[in-house]
């Protein structure tokens, strides 16, 4: 977690010279990030070794779902209708 987008970039950079270190590449095709906020945030671009990681409005992480305005009204419904289906 990082306050500002050059934070994160800084946080990116400081994990992929640990991984470098130890032989270990990240997969920039995979790795992707979001921003969280109440208001609409532009012009955010994280980089490694001068490729652009993808930036997504939302993602699935150990089967819930979030989404960068935090609201957790849907998934909260989600997980109620799972849980009466086996009523």
């Amino acid at each position: 977690m990082a306050r500002t987008a050059e934070d994160l970039q800084n946080l990116v950079e400081g994990m992929n010279v640990i991984c470098n270190n130890y032989d270990i590449r990240m997969n920039v095709k995979n790795t992707k990030y979001m921003t969280f906020s109440k208001n609409p945030i532009h012009a955010t671009s994280i980089a490694i070794n001068g490729t652009q990681l993808e930036k997504v409005s939302k993602y699935k992480y150990l089967r819930t779902h979030i989404n960068e305005t935090g609201d957790q009204h849907h998934e909260m419904k989600r997980h109620i209708e799972i849980a009466l289906l086996p009523l």
